[in-house]
């Protein structure tokens, strides 16, 4: 059932002949099915990476770029940048001033 690529052919088109292709092709097991690897026991050069960490807040590292990716890194930007004052925590500071 497989088709030849058209030059002339719309991308959107081609790609959903191909994922209607593959979705009635009974003959292979869905990618997203549970995986069995072998053991892993004892002698396996699998290791801890527990040691493994942030360098900390004496990092030589910048990471003040991670400000500008947006609001989803806004947590790594947090965790590794210097203080990032967002709107919400700059309103919780002004009414904790308050409060004092």
């Amino acid at each position: 059932m497989s088709m030849d690529i058209d030059a002339e052919m719309d991308v959107v088109e081609f790609i959903k002949q191909r994922v209607a292709e593959a979705d009635q092709d009974t003959s292979i097991p869905p990618y997203d099915s549970l995986q069995t690897y072998a053991y892993e026991g004892q002698g396996s050069p699998a290791g801890t990476i527990s040691s493994l960490g942030s360098a900390g807040a004496h990092s030589e590292q910048d990471y003040n770029y991670l400000d500008e990716w947006g609001p989803e890194f806004q947590k790594l930007a947090e965790l590794y940048g210097d203080e990032v004052e967002t709107e919400s925590s700059s309103t919780e500071k002004a009414e904790s001033e308050k409060q004092t």
